[in-house]
């Protein structure tokens, strides 16, 4: 859900700027478009970090009624579920650059799309080209330190960190140069 979340509110941010031509308005003002695009990341961040607040709070808030109603307590410690769920948002933050398409029900489709081969893609030796697959890799490992020999249980940093950093770094270039190109014209 990470993932979708982060593709549609990067959608619905992209059309609250263009409603009204507020992205218009915002180009007028005597500010970079750089600095406007970094201020529109810097949102997308805190509304993921806003998710991950209400996923562990709604994590402990389901916990604790079926504690209650099976009589087993499936309350993990706070430690624990705060550290995966930040783990998780942290991966899913180069999913979260602004996207180049104008059309939303295009851009939803093509960000809601590209979540499906994330799937197949933490199968293969190359998972680390695909930011998508990244969340998704997180949880395969939790899993396999659950369940022994099933997936691998040990996050492989390289290449996977230095590859997540420049596909962040590149997009947020990219976002930025492109930020506002097709009202400037």
């Amino acid at each position: 859900m990470i993932p979708a979340s982060l593709v549609i509110c990067t959608v619905l941010l992209n059309q609250t700027e263009r409603s009204n031509k507020g992205i218009l308005k915002m180009l007028s003002l005597p500010i970079s478009t750089t600095k406007l695009c970094l201020a529109k990341f810097t949102v997308l961040i805190l509304l993921a970090a806003f998710q991950m607040v209400m996923s562990i709070g709604a994590y402990y808030i389901c916990a604790a009624i079926v504690t209650h109603t099976q009589d087993y307590n499936f309350i993990l410690e706070p430690l624990y579920v705060c550290k995966n769920v930040c783990s998780i948002y942290a991966a899913a933050i180069p999913i979260a650059v602004s996207t180049l398409i104008q059309s939303p029900i295009f851009s939803v489709g093509i960000g809601l799309a590209s979540i499906v081969p994330s799937v197949l893609m933490i199968n293969t030796k190359i998972w680390f080209a695909y930011p998508m697959s990244y969340p998704f890799y997180l949880i395969m490992v939790a899993y396999g330190r659950a369940a022994e020999g099933v997936y691998e249980t040990q996050i492989a940093w390289l290449p996977w960190l230095p590859v997540a950093v420049g596909i962040t770094i590149l997009a947020l270039v990219v976002s930025c140069m492109r930020y506002g190109a097709s009202e400037r014209r």
